[in-house]
């Protein structure tokens, strides 16, 4: 499925495109230890290693981009090469965005919060093959945002993965429910 979705035979694939990759694999790499060695931590103090995580890498991201030339990445996604944008009506002269972003930052950081906890109890409790259609359904999620935030829509190719990682997921599930009611 994700070689129908990153195609790396294809003229336009780069190595960033393996991001979703590493992604997945530290994302599996938490569901895993958090199930094994953290049924008894406070979710709290869980998400917030994530949190302290996701500044990390994203500080070392910042400082990445701003000392290495993205060549034709740059082009190809502005919205990760181009550094922060001041607006003419924001704060501190430009140099913040304006209150109403801010505040809009502060709630989409109070979700992923709230998020983060739910997650990290589900998963601390939950039975994976119960977990697992509902950590599938980011597939869907993830076109429907693309097609509103940028106006594109997978192509033919790219369902067909999306609709193999789902199905693998969900068969996984299926799978571990029965093992485990026989």
């Amino acid at each position: 499925g994700a070689l129908l979705i990153l195609r790396p035979a294809a003229e336009s694939f780069t190595p960033a495109a393996l991001m979703p990759i590493a992604a997945g694999l530290t994302y599996a790499a938490t569901i895993l230890v958090t199930r094994r060695y953290c049924r008894a931590e406070s979710p709290v103090t869980l998400a917030f290693g994530v949190a302290i995580g996701f500044f990390s890498v994203g500080v070392l991201g910042v400082l990445l981009f701003a000392l290495v030339d993205a060549g034709p990445a740059a082009e190809a996604w502005p919205y990760i090469f181009s550094g922060w944008r001041a607006t003419p009506d924001g704060l501190l002269g430009g140099a913040l965005p304006a209150l109403g972003t801010l505040a809009l930052i502060a709630v989409c950081s109070l979700l992923n919060l709230t998020a983060n906890l739910s997650l990290t109890r589900a998963y601390q409790t939950g039975e994976s093959s119960w977990l697992a259609p509902f950590d599938y359904s980011y597939l869907a999620f993830a076109a429907l945002w693309t097609l509103v935030m940028f106006g594109e829509a997978p192509d033919a190719p790219t369902w067909l993965g999306m609709a193999l990682i789902g199905g693998a997921g969900l068969f996984i599930a299926w799978r571990e429910r029965v093992a485990s009611s026989s």
